[in-house]
């Protein structure tokens, strides 16, 4: 995955082909293969391996404890400052609608995004911060969506006064 991950960054994902990666990883290709069905299952591993060292990153940095509103801003936030750096392939302009697709597609990056966000949500909910009509669920959905547009579209808003003003009211008890 290391090496796949490389490939993608320098040639993009259209461009990369399995041979690529097996020549960057210094093996024969159908050692790939014996891991990898092909180009496809490597991809969705690679993206699944840094959504989750992006997300368990995030929580070692800021354990659900304190006030929700400093969680969320401060996830939401470097959630999207310091997902460049991971994969950043991934993102490359030539990448960037196989890798949404993918984001879409795959049930675990939903399952990843859960684990994110849950905790966090249920620590509002259970310190009597979260709005009382606030579905879980959806706002998982509307924080994901919140998170890869800025993602996409850096210039959209102000990322921080777009928190404090419109998501942070919406979800929680917040002046």
């Amino acid at each position: 995955m290391d090496a796949a991950t490389r490939c993608f960054e320098r040639w993009g994902i259209p461009k990369t082909t399995m041979e690529d990666v097996a020549r960057e990883a210094e093996m024969p290709r159908p050692h790939i293969y014996r891991h990898f069905a092909n180009k496809e299952a490597l991809l969705d591993a690679v993206i699944i391996r840094a959504f989750q060292e992006h997300h368990a990153r995030l929580a070692k940095k800021y354990p659900v404890r304190g006030p929700a509103a400093d969680l969320i801003f401060h996830w939401v936030v470097d959630g999207i400052r310091e997902a460049p750096t991971e994969a950043p392939g991934l993102r490359r302009d030539d990448s960037f609608e196989i890798t949404a697709e993918k984001l879409r597609a795959l049930p675990e990056v939903s399952n990843i995004l859960h684990a994110y966000w849950v905790p966090i949500l249920q620590h509002a909910a259970d310190r009597g911060e979260l709005r009382e009509h606030v579905d879980i669920d959806a706002a998982i959905k509307w924080l994901t969506f919140l998170q890869l547009t800025f993602q996409l579209v850096p210039d959209v808003s102000p990322l921080e006064e777009s928190l404090t003003a419109f998501v942070l009211p919406a979800l929680l008890h917040y002046p």
